[in-house]
Order: C-alpha cells, then structure tokens, then sequence
C-alpha cells in the first residue's frame, strides 16, 4: 500500500503530537515512570523517522542521477 509523501507527513505529524500529549499528561499527572518509558519510545521513534528520511532523500537523490538531472 503506497502512500503519498503528504500522507506519510500527516501520518508522522498525528502520531509526534499524541506522543508529546501523552508525555505531557504523564509528567503533569506525576507518572514518572509513565513518562520516562514514553519519552524513550518517542525518542526512539523521532530516530526511526529521520532514519527513513534520510534512506528516502538517498533514493530520490539516485533516481535524479539515473535519470540525468
């Protein structure tokens, strides 16, 4: 199932804000523990993203080579 660049923006956008949401509610609630495991997955998350950021603007950058632009 392919999604455009758009939708995968949107996509990683929902899920960052309910990330912070969730952490916000747990460091306000005084979950300490809650929030440090959710700022880890984020972080871990935040990694992934730019990861496939980076792979994406690599595949783009080869396709404009082959094709000479």
């Amino acid at each position: 199932h392919v999604r455009s660049r758009r939708q995968r923006q949107m996509c990683i956008r929902d899920r960052l804000n309910a990330q912070h949401r969730a952490l916000f509610e747990a460091i306000m609630e005084g979950r300490a523990e809650d929030a440090r495991a959710l700022s880890n997955q984020h972080i871990d998350y935040v990694q992934e993203v730019l990861a496939d950021v980076v792979q994406q603007e690599a595949r783009e950058q080869r396709a404009q080579r082959r094709q000479g632009l």
